[in-house]
């Protein structure tokens, strides 16, 4: 048998490179029913390309052609709709089974993958929520932010839910991009989602994470949590447990305890305060919805002291506040029946820091 010479395996090894690095002729598949042989030919496909872009060194040059090369065979006038319909299954498949989601910063890497979700996102398909659901954990708030939108305008099925709620739960619970917040509670609240008696312990716990950080960390809330609350006012006659309503309603009291505080004792820009005036809009006025009780005492009123504004505007927020959720001195409406609250609500903060004086300026809030 004659020997095979170094230069003959060389040829043979380039030879095989070449056929594993072939291109498939796409123009043809897109005109047939899409096969299982040429489904798992272009899944293997894929997945090559979208790894070899995770990887890149130059994602504004590499994505947007991956983009072009992919849209031209859906946008093909010959391209059938089982071709279509399979590409984006396939495109989504593959995506979830290679991408794993960045811990550290890697700003090519996050540029790659929001190119190739905005692909994915252009051609919804049922896999795509696997996609969504890796990504909500990425490192990236761009990567983040879109996959949220993904789960917001993608349709669920019932059974993704037992999954996805556990990872909406503890990514919501971190999140501190205030856009991404905002897509994570709307695809909790707006999507047709689970029913309430499920939803309502997640955003609970969502909420004891984000308040326990306006509390001790120095976060300011968000308008999105304050939709929360409305949103979950808005259920309030659906809960049929006591203590859940009690849960609902300690929750919006801190939040607004919280937007108080941030309001009058710590330095913000403009658009801090005039979103967390918006969280005190929100938040007292389905606090007060919530929390009324025929023939009891009078209600606070956080909001018209703040909105009069005035040398003592602070002084007048916090005394309102303090008639809410009481002082070691003093007991406010909502430690007596039927919440029986622990004064003060049990809020622990840092010791304070130096901050607007009770006696700010006589400004009106911001607008």
């Amino acid at each position: 048998m004659a020997r095979t010479t170094p230069v003959v395996f060389c040829l043979l090894a380039c030879a095989g490179g070449a056929f594993a690095q072939e291109q498939l002729n796409l123009a043809d598949i897109r005109k047939n029913n899409f096969p299982s042989i040429d489904r798992q030919r272009v899944q293997s496909w894929t997945q090559q390309r979208i790894t070899q872009l995770l990887a890149s060194t130059d994602p504004m040059k590499d994505g947007p052609a991956f983009i072009a090369e992919i849209n031209q065979h859906f946008d093909a006038k010959d391209a059938t709709p089982a071709f279509k319909t399979g590409m984006a299954e396939v495109l989504a498949t593959a995506f979830a089974a290679v991408y794993k989601p960045s811990a550290q910063s890697n700003p090519a890497a996050a540029l790659s993958t929001v190119f190739l979700l905005t692909l994915i996102r252009s051609h919804e398909a049922p896999p795509a929520v696997a996609c969504y659901k890796l990504a909500i954990g990425d490192s990236a708030s761009s990567v983040r932010l879109l996959a949220a939108e993904g789960l917001l305008r993608g349709k669920i099925a019932a059974q993704d839910w037992d999954t996805l709620l556990p990872e909406l739960q503890k990514q919501a619970s971190i999140e501190t991009d205030p856009a991404t917040m905002d897509r994570l509670y709307r695809v909790l609240t707006m999507n047709g989602g689970p029913a309430v008696d499920r939803v309502v312990p997640v955003l609970i716990a969502i909420l004891d994470s984000r308040l326990t950080r306006f509390e001790q960390k120095g976060e300011f809330p968000a308008v999105a949590d304050a939709n929360v609350i409305a949103w979950l006012a808005g259920k309030f006659a659906q809960i049929t447990n006591n203590q859940t309503k009690n849960n609902v309603v300690l929750r919006a009291a801190r939040l607004l305890a919280d937007a108080v505080h941030h309001y009058t004792q710590t330095e913000s820009g403009a658009d801090q305060r005039e979103q967390l005036e918006r969280v005190v809009l929100i938040t007292e006025q389905q606090l007060k919805a919530m929390a009324r009780v025929a023939g009891g005492p009078a209600q606070p009123d956080v909001t018209t002291a703040m909105t009069d504004g005035g040398t003592d505007r602070n002084a007048k927020m916090q005394k309102a506040m303090d008639g809410w959720i009481g002082t070691p001195q003093t007991a406010g409406v909502l430690n007596g029946a039927p919440y029986n609250f622990e004064r003060g609500l049990g809020i622990k903060r840092p010791a304070p820091a130096t901050g607007p004086s009770a006696t700010a300026p006589a400004t009106g809030p911001a607008r």
